[in-house]
């Protein structure tokens, strides 16, 4: 190679290396900014119980498997646990996933020289649809990552064969235990190791064994497989985890309420049509390249379809699930878009001019790109992290806070059933309707955030809510009863959840009347009250009061019970009860 081309060589791989590094700060600034999906509160909430002590599975209720609650435990011991805000560490936490993505799929197509290993992870990064899932806090994409990743090690020149096999099985168990659909698209992992076995027993070459060495994969998988089996055996959750993470598994695919596969493709297709086109030529290209017959291409060849077969076989493929199949697009499409340079560019005349033409369609895609990373953000979680702070500020560690999506953080919830997930709710109907409004005077829940989905909820406990908490705002309500005076008298109970203060709205019963809260005269707006169902009495000028819990920051608040109109609505009418 001259001089001239080196220096080419050098500003290409410096151009390509610079717009990885603006992408992936576009990433950062995403998962900073970008406003959190329901469920991501829902993983942390868990991840939270977990480090708490819970055991998944055993002591709260998971239909995913556990390995980004476990990991993300673990920021919650590095960062603490008493402001739900934390949840944005979080967020941070998920990027090494997504650099380990990039660089598995970079990895991949090493083979193309530095120039093709870069132009991968640019176009990795350059996908919407895929950045705005991978920053989540999600299962999915942390285990494609491990999954892509124990797809990569088996295109290291080193270490050798038998460790490569090794690597390539601890990733591989890894990623399962992030998540069941890597069962499905890591049907390559069996597969090929079936044929390294019977390729061993044939003819012992082992320059042909797909997987590196079958017995080394093997191991590796046993290597991640026992720290796991000790967990199961140690928490006593073997059963529990069965139970929800692979039988209700099943029985969730059975009773979701779907949609067909590609509602979630089409948009991909629209944002992203070049992908699709790229990632054809690649594939042809890989195919065209023979590859020999211990290659990883054959793996990479076949997650194609093994991952468009996972994202379509569910009954709700939502967009998260479609992280597999388009990080393998991507890793076809540099395939595709390096072959098409590079034989526009060895044929003179109209080839060059369409190699040029080609790039400059690039740079217009990559503008458009983060363009669209720009729009991801337009929606941000500011509000989401003023609610979280109010949250912290007004109820103390240890205080119950019912979500039902688990968007209390790091407030305790009140049972098993912890985010109100669609199928439990119309499997176990009657744990919401009844056994939840026992749990939240037994476990002293003093707040409640209100959601979009308050009317999926049964209508007992849609009026549990209603007649027992009282809006702060409209987003963060707090134990409390309204009560109406008729002709200067009231007679009524009151339930304290828990031992703590309490005030009175207005504060004006004590100069203005007299009221008792069971035999105990109510001398000052703020009074302390044990746990207990008391008999409340007022004799006064008021027409109406309000008993409320106090929240934390001991300052009493105007109670708005306006606020609940919009969501009394979604109560049915009691002729139809």
């Amino acid at each position: 190679m001259n001089a001239r081309a080196r220096l080419t060589r050098a500003a290409l791989l410096t151009l390509l290396g610079g717009l990885v590094v603006l992408f992936w700060l576009d990433h950062l600034r995403l998962a900073l900014d970008k406003q959190y999906a329901i469920d991501e509160f829902q993983y942390a909430h868990g991840a939270w119980r977990i480090a708490q002590g819970d055991v998944i599975y055993r002591d709260f209720f998971e239909h995913h498997f556990p390995l980004v609650h476990q990991l993300m435990a673990a920021v919650f011991l590095a960062a603490g646990d008493e402001d739900p805000n934390v949840i944005v560490y979080l967020r941070l936490a998920m990027l090494p996933f997504l650099t380990l993505l990039v660089a598995a799929a970079a990895l991949v197509n090493r083979a193309y020289g530095w120039s093709g290993a870069v132009l991968t992870a640019l176009v990795v990064l350059a996908v919407p649809t895929l950045s705005m899932m991978a920053v989540e806090i999600r299962p999915d994409p942390l285990a494609f990552a491990l999954f892509l990743a124990a797809l990569a090690v088996l295109y290291l020149p080193r270490p050798g064969r038998r460790w490569r096999g090794f690597l390539s099985g601890l990733l591989a168990v890894a990623a399962l235990w992030g998540t069941l659909k890597a069962a499905y698209y890591g049907l390559i992992f069996p597969a090929a190791l079936a044929a390294d076995f019977l390729r061993r027993r044939e003819d012992r070459d082992e320059d042909g064994f797909l997987l590196g060495h079958p017995v080394a994969f093997l191991a590796g998988g046993a290597a991640a497989a026992l720290p796991i089996a000790v967990y199961l055996t140690w928490t006593g959750s073997w059963s529990a985890w069965f139970e929800w993470s692979i039988r209700w598994s099943f029985v969730h695919q059975l009773h979701y309420p779907g949609f067909f596969w590609t509602r979630n493709l089409t948009p991909l297709l629209a944002q992203s049509f070049w992908l699709f086109p790229l990632a054809a030529v690649g594939m042809a290209a890989t195919w065209r390249s023979r590859p020999a017959p211990g290659s990883p291409d054959w793996l990479l060849l076949a997650s194609a379809a093994t991952t468009l077969a996972s994202f379509a076989w569910q009954s709700a493929a939502y967009l998260y699930s479609l992280i597999p199949f388009t990080a393998v697009l991507c890793v076809f499409a540099a395939r595709g878009l390096a072959a098409s340079l590079r034989f526009m560019w060895n044929v003179r005349g109209a080839g060059t001019f369409a190699a040029v033409l080609l790039v400059l369609i690039a740079g217009v895609e990559l503008r458009r790109a983060r363009a669209n990373l720009v729009q991801l953000r337009a929606v941000d979680n500011a509000a989401q992290h003023a609610l979280l702070g109010r949250v912290g500020a007004l109820t103390r560690p240890g205080e119950p806070v019912l979500n039902i999506a688990g968007g209390q953080v790091t407030r305790p919830s009140v049972h098993f059933f912890y985010f109100f997930e669609a199928v439990v709710r119309q499997l176990r109907h009657d744990v919401f309707a009844y056994e939840l409004p026992r749990s939240l005077v037994e476990k002293g829940c003093i707040a409640y955030m209100p959601s979009e989905r308050f009317g999926r909820l049964p209508a007992p406990l849609r009026r549990f809510l209603l007649e027992n908490y009282l809006p702060y705002d409209r987003e963060l309500w707090f134990w409390g009863r309204r009560y109406a005076v008729d002709g200067g008298e009231l007679a009524a109970r009151f339930v304290a959840p828990r031992d703590g203060r309490y005030f009175v709205w207005p504060p004006e019963p004590p100069r203005r009347g007299e009221l008792r809260i069971g035999e105990r005269p109510v001398a000052s707006p703020v009074f302390d009250l044990a746990a207990g169902d008391y008999g409340v009495t007022y004799r006064g000028e008021l027409r109406e009061l309000f008993l409320v819990w106090l929240p934390a920051d001991g300052r009493p608040f105007v109670p708005r019970p306006e606020l609940q109109a919009a969501v009394q609505q979604t109560l049915p009418d009691e002729s139809s009860q």
